[in-house]
């Protein structure tokens, strides 16, 4: 899926370069383990052989490798982890499971149609489901090229180089919203003493953070691409002496959610109330579902109580018998 031109050693290599720039790689672990907590769910797309879904100590984690090599590689050093070939469409199957945390480290320049890249990623989402898509800063590609030829970086083929600006954009045509982004170091060389100051006090500056090396984007599912579920309902009714409101109650009370039952609980009438309900009740046992109790205590308080223990539903209302509230 990837344009890399020699996958095998492209993945031999990337141990080595990952030793060789641990100061680069390092701080983008650091903040994956602040967003993510050790013992979640993750699903990865990444081109190497799974090393940052291993280091973050998933309880479940599925890699999904860009080249044979690279899952070859990945099943050898991390038999923990589940590694599936990236065939670059829609056949990845995974039962119809989501995941907590959806990763994409430093993919998105190889990627030629990212829009599709990022819908698929949706598949994978629940509503609390976290994105983290990782890239080099724009502004550094000459820079980055000069140090793929003096031997200082990883050579890579050429790359679609895309701004936070248009991966916003592109996130939200596939159903995402940006929750946070930012971009990150100014040196991503080690250099005692100097690297920690430009990095953490003059890359926040303003002017300085858009020249930051890495940028990141942390996005969530947009709410309206997941159908909203209907609810049960109960509506506790405490009553006394409203006989001639009862049936107007079981009228007037409309069929809510996933479905509703509606429970009075009679609290000592003297007026025929009691009566009243029970008739009603069975008037419209095979259209409503109405529940009928007597109030042990005393006070409105205790009969809402009562109607609250004796409820199915998972949202509860209180109705006056005379419709006020």
């Amino acid at each position: 899926m990837y344009p890399i031109l020699n996958h095998e050693e492209y993945v031999a290599k990337r141990r080595y370069w990952r030793k060789r720039n641990a100061y680069y790689y390092g701080d983008i672990l650091r903040l994956l383990k602040y967003v993510i907590p050790s013992g979640s769910s993750i699903l990865e797309f990444g081109h190497d052989e799974g090393w940052f879904i291993n280091e973050l100590k998933p309880a479940r984690g599925v890699f999904v490798g860009a080249s044979r090599p690279a899952v070859a590689e990945g099943k050898q050093n991390y038999p923990h982890i589940e590694f599936h070939e990236d065939s670059g469409d829609n056949s990845l199957n995974l039962q119809g499971e989501s995941f907590e945390y959806i990763l994409m480290i430093n993919t998105t320049g190889g990627v030629p149609h990212l829009l599709p890249y990022f819908k698929r990623a949706l598949r994978f989402a629940k509503p609390e489901t976290r994105l983290v898509v990782t890239y080099y800063n724009y502004l550094w590609q000459p820079i980055l090229r000069l140090a793929e030829k003096l031997g200082l970086k990883q050579p890579q083929p050429i790359q679609n180089w895309v701004s936070l600006h248009d991966l916003d954009n592109l996130l939200e045509l596939a159903g995402f919203e940006v929750v946070k982004q930012a971009r990150r170091m100014i040196l991503p060389k080690r250099i005692p003493g100097i690297s920690w100051f430009f990095n953490r006090i003059v890359a926040r500056l303003p002017l300085f953070d858009k020249l930051g090396f890495w940028n990141y984007i942390i996005a969530r599912p947009a709410a309206y691409h997941f159908a909203k579920r209907e609810y049960s309902v109960s509506i506790v009714v405490p009553v006394r002496n409203e006989k001639g409101n009862i049936r107007s109650i079981v009228e007037r009370i409309p069929e809510m959610g996933s479905g509703t039952e509606i429970i009075f609980v009679e609290g000592g009438s003297n007026d025929g109330t009691w009566e009243e309900i029970q008739q009603v009740a069975n008037e419209w046992k095979d259209r409503r579902k109405i529940v009928v109790t007597k109030q042990e205590g005393m006070g409105k308080g205790d009969a809402v109580r009562k109607g609250f223990k004796l409820s199915n539903g998972e949202i509860l209302m209180i109705l006056d018998a005379d419709c006020t509230s």
